[in-house]
C-alpha cells in the first residue's frame, strides 16, 4: 500500500458529492449549536454573519462582526461560545472577523473544556 508523501491540504479535493454533504452535515451541526446556545447568545449571534464549517477533523465557528460594539460583544462571550461549542467537537476554533478596516481575525483554539467552565 503507498502512503501518500503529501500532507492531507495538499491532497485533491473531495469529490462533489462528499463536498455537498459535509456542507449539509455542517449546516445541521450549526442549527444544532444555535438551538444549544442560551437565549442571548443566540441574539448576539443573530447580529452577525456565522457559520460552522468542518475541516480536516476540525470545527470551526466562523464570525463576521458588522460593527465595532457587536465585534466587542462577540470577544466578551468567546469563553461561553468555546464552551457551546466543545459539546460538539474535541478538537475546534472559533474565528471571528472584525468589522472591516479594523484588523484582522482573531482565531481561538478550542480543546479543553475545563478551561471554558472556569469562565462562565
Amino acid at each position: 500500500m503507498n502512503t501518500p508523501f503529501l500532507p492531507p491540504e495538499d491532497l485533491p479535493m473531495q469529490s462533489t458529492t462528499d463536498f455537498g454533504l459535509q456542507r449539509r452535515l455542517d449546516e445541521i451541526i450549526g442549527q444544532h449549536f444555535y438551538e444549544s446556545c442560551d437565549c442571548s447568545l443566540q441574539t448576539l449571534l443573530s447580529q452577525c454573519g456565522w457559520y460552522l464549517t468542518s475541516s480536516l477533523n476540525v470545527l470551526t465557528l466562523v464570525i463576521t462582526c458588522p460593527d465595532h460594539s457587536t465585534n466587542l460583544r462577540i470577544l466578551k462571550r468567546v469563553a461561553i461560545l468555546g464552551y457551546y461549542l466543545q459539546n460538539f467537537t474535541e478538537r475546534g476554533k472559533i474565528q471571528i472577523y472584525p468589522p472591516v478596516g479594523e484588523g484582522t481575525s482573531l482565531i481561538i483554539p478550542v480543546r479543553k473544556r475545563q478551561i471554558y467552565q472556569d469562565s462562565l
